[in-house]
């Protein structure tokens, strides 16, 4: 089975979806339809160029998204994981901005099972959005070629990992031990844990 290729296209992001990604309306030529596009690490007001493939369930998923216009609401990135990291969806968009969709998000969930005596408070804010996390999972895996890697999954990559070398939502004792597990386990034989052979060890 051949492989779909990729085309380019443009598209205005307008909203999130459940999962936080970027939403907005784009076509693969002149002559299709506009159709939904699902975009990673996009927010609404961006305006982005993105490689999209075959269309499931009647949506795309945008892969590479390059900004053309970013929206009002984006911010420099902190880490330099974040454009393809899973665990952080949102660190191009305002803390505040982040705060008001989060509340929004919630407020729909729970509207219809409200009272009208029935108050929904405002989030509390940190006073630092930063290294609050106590807990953190990470996963040994290897490619085809034997390459090993200990990190986090990618954002769309389908169980694929990446070597993890900076993190800001732990204190920095977090990834400096991933390194030093990650520098052990290059020099050991064990093998990362493969699920479909049902072989490995970590």
């Amino acid at each position: 089975m051949s492989k779909t290729p990729f085309t380019k296209i443009t598209v205005t992001v307008d909203k999130f979806n459940s999962q936080g990604y970027g939403v907005g309306l784009g076509r693969k030529s002149e002559a299709s339809t506009l159709s939904k596009v699902e975009i990673p690490h996009t927010i609404p007001g961006d305006v982005v160029e993105t490689e999209v493939g075959r269309k499931h369930c009647g949506v795309f998923f945008g892969y590479l998204p390059k900004v053309i216009s970013p929206s009002k609401d984006r911010v420099d990135l902190r880490c330099a994981h974040a454009t393809y990291c899973g665990g952080c969806s949102w660190q191009q968009m305002s803390y505040y901005k982040q705060l008001e969709y989060k509340y929004s998000f919630i407020e729909s969930l729970f509207l219809p099972y409200f009272s009208d005596k029935t108050t929904l408070h405002p989030i509390l804010e940190c006073s630092d959005p930063w290294l609050y996390r106590n807990k953190m999972e990470y996963t040994f895996s290897q490619n085809k070629a034997g390459e090993k890697f200990l990190g986090l999954i990618m954002t769309g990559g389908k169980g694929r990992v990446f070597n993890l070398t900076e993190c800001h939502l732990t204190d920095p004792w977090f990834h400096e031990s991933v390194n030093a597990v990650r520098s052990f386990w290059e020099h050991s034989s064990l093998q990362a844990y493969n699920m479909r052979a049902n072989q490995g060890t970590l």
